[in-house]
């Protein structure tokens, strides 16, 4: 655990709802891999960088599947209020 910060454990539905903000705001399309490091900001799993003005995120895209983008948009509109 030397080189190790923190570790976080995310839901699936909360990586599908990371990666369907970056389909919508960023008009970026990532694996749940891909979008691990936004829904971390998203969910206050990394308080140092809260009410920082310009935060960078490496986003990776290797294999997108088509279906895995509408079970995003599904699961968006059950969890948005």
């Amino acid at each position: 655990m030397r080189y190790i910060a923190v570790v976080c454990v995310f839901s699936e539905e909360f990586i599908a709802l990371a990666i369907l903000r970056l389909v919508e705001m960023e008009k970026a399309i990532v694996e749940g891999a891909g979008a691990i490091g936004l829904a971390a900001v998203l969910g206050d799993y990394v308080p140092e960088l809260k009410g920082k003005r310009y935060t960078g995120l490496g986003l990776h895209s290797y294999e997108v599947v088509v279906g895995y983008l509408m079970y995003s948009h599904v699961i968006s509109t059950v969890m948005s209020p």
